[in-house]
């Protein structure tokens, strides 16, 4: 383990850290709740810090409303990412009230909503809202994109998509287009994206080694909650019980951190806690036989209690190992 320490956190740093820090970003057509492209890339939650055998703990998709624990690396299964049919509604938000407007033929695959418009002075412009599930929990495109977007019936124009995470992990579509003064019927429909991205796939060129090789089960990953779904994107702010991550790096704090992870280092004797046989046992996955110093209080204020105890967002990074500290930490962002 000491002799590849070294180049697994290199890599770690010039591969894995900037894919996490590619998937939720505006330049993938993510929004923040307020309507604008997103400023800061946001991050998913946290799948749970369990059994490094992979027997017992495979990769996982995270917890929603879980902040730490280990990279929510498992690809999407089946249906996973579908289309939540209760939460499809649809509107003219500029021109007359429409005759009629029908969403009942949406199902999990395929938002459908069939416009009766009445005639108007000038353009009229339509908007449909979906909402999509399993998306915060993992690494995910965004499941509305205007190439999925089809219609029939009146000619629209001028039509846009935002995709934007939410507190809950779903992720919410609006989609908006302009019709014709004329009135008439049209009707629209937006299949769903279901695609991972490519941070999930084990055969991916870059970043494939990190899943392949089990490292996620030895990383440990925090993440803001002002920066996770449905966050404020402020460290500043924002409510007491979300911080942004504190990391000191040689005893000088940096308090602005959003996300982070910790790669265990090989096992100290008289630090660590001896591993026990590889049985599923979830004493396994206790922090004490991975970590040291700040990294081990965070990560057991964060796992023992609900809600954490505290100082589990402030973490550990020393420029060099010592006989007591092995930890490599990584500032996911900033």
């Amino acid at each position: 383990m000491r002799a590849i320490e070294g180049p697994i956190a290199q890599r770690i740093q010039t591969q894995i850290v900037p894919a996490i820090n590619s998937v939720y970003t505006a330049a993938n057509g993510w929004y923040d709740k307020n309507g604008n492209l997103l400023s800061q890339p946001l991050y998913p939650f946290a799948a749970p810090f369990n059994s490094p055998n992979p027997a017992v703990n495979p990769p996982n998709p995270g917890v929603v409303n879980n902040y730490e624990g280990v990279l929510p690396i498992k690809p999407d299964a089946a249906s996973s990412v579908a289309w939540v049919t209760a939460s499809v509604s649809a509107s003219v938000i500029v021109g007359p009230n429409p005759k009629n407007i029908d969403c009942s033929n949406s199902t999990s695959n395929s938002v459908q909503c069939t416009f009766d418009l009445r005639k108007s002075s000038s353009p009229q412009t339509l908007q449909v809202t979906a909402s999509a599930s399993k998306v915060g929990i993992g690494f995910r495109q965004p499941p509305g994109l205007l190439a999925n977007v089809s219609y029939a019936g009146l000619t629209l124009s001028s039509a846009s998509i935002q995709n934007t995470l939410v507190s809950d992990g779903t992720a919410q579509v609006v989609y908006q287009a302009v019709a014709p003064a004329a009135g008439g019927k049209v009707t629209v429909s937006i299949g769903i994206n279901a695609a991972d991205d490519s941070i999930t796939d084990a055969n991916n060129s870059a970043t494939g080694w990190f899943i392949r090789n089990q490292w996620y089960m030895f990383t440990y990953y925090a993440v803001s909650g002002r920066y996770a779904p449905g966050g404020n994107e402020k460290c500043a702010g924002g409510p007491a019980s979300t911080p942004c991550l504190t990391m000191y790096v040689d005893g000088v704090p940096n308090n602005n951190v959003r996300a982070l992870l910790v790669f265990a280092g090989r096992f100290l004797t008289g630090v660590n806690t001896p591993l026990r046989p590889m049985t599923g046992d979830p004493a396994i996955g206790d922090p004490k036989s991975y970590f040291e110093g700040y990294n081990l209080r965070a990560a057991t204020n964060y796992l023992s209690a609900t809600p954490p105890s505290s100082f589990w967002w402030v973490f550990d990074k020393h420029s060099a190992a010592t006989s007591a500290f092995n930890d490599r930490t990584f500032s996911i962002a900033p």
